[in-house]
């Protein structure tokens, strides 16, 4: 054999033995705890979410960038459970619950529109002494804190029904697995709980609309009972 093809052949027994090495230091999917593993890495890869509401994690008030912030990740949070509940990672209740993540964000970018929009309307009436108010800007001031409050309480309303709806859908799961003899009564009656006082919540947030409605001398409509997708903020 010449030096050359001498060499070819060590290079290439020195190629295979690196890859020997290098396949056996390789993870391989054993089972199921494995692919769970992954899963862990996958869901702990996803955006953390802060307290939804209108105050910070230091109990400052939230601006509304910030709010708007924390809806679109919460959005996208959203987008990426329900990716994974349909590679069958995630669990319905997980994702119900991030549902809940996003109504609440929405509500919270909704009331910081309002308390901004209420510090621009205080803005527009204070003016130097002997100087009068703008009257155009005040009175386009009051008809944009007037929109966002009509849509912190859409907001509202729609949190609530969210919060309800996936409290029924629970109740129906606790009572199959209670007649499955699964769950103890304690824990369905727990689930009942919930549900009520979700709707006293709602009853007395309806309440407080309607006289709202008829304090202002407006038509108390009625808000639809189904309860869609919280809306992106424009």
């Amino acid at each position: 054999m010449t030096p050359a093809c001498s060499k070819i052949v060590w290079c290439f027994s020195l190629l295979c033995v690196a890859s020997v090495i290098h396949a056996q230091e390789l993870p391989a999917k054993t089972g199921k705890d494995d692919l769970a593993t992954d899963a862990n890495k996958l869901i702990d890869g996803l955006p953390a979410l802060a307290n939804p509401g209108t105050l910070t994690s230091d109990g400052a008030v939230i601006t509304v960038q910030q709010a708007k912030a924390r809806l679109e990740q919460a959005q996208k949070k959203l987008q990426r459970w329900e990716k994974l509940l349909k590679q069958g990672v995630l669990s319905k209740a997980e994702v119900e619950h991030c549902t809940i993540e996003v109504a609440e964000d929405l509500a919270g970018y909704e009331h910081a529109n309002v308390l901004e929009l209420q510090r621009q309307l205080t803005a527009s009436q204070q003016r130097p002494a002997g100087a009068a108010p703008d009257s155009a800007l005040v009175e386009a001031a009051m008809q944009s804190l007037k929109s966002a409050q009509e849509a912190a309480a859409k907001a509202d309303v729609q949190l609530l029904q969210t919060k309800l709806d996936l409290a029924k859908i629970n109740l129906e799961r606790q009572h199959k697995l209670y007649e499955m003899k699964m769950i103890s009564q304690a824990s369905l009656q727990e689930a009942e709980a919930q549900v009520q006082k979700i709707a006293d919540q709602k009853a007395l947030q309806e309440q407080a609309r309607v006289q709202a409605q008829t304090a202002a001398g407006g038509p108390a409509i009625t808000p639809a009972a189904d309860s869609p997708k919280p809306d992106s903020p424009k």
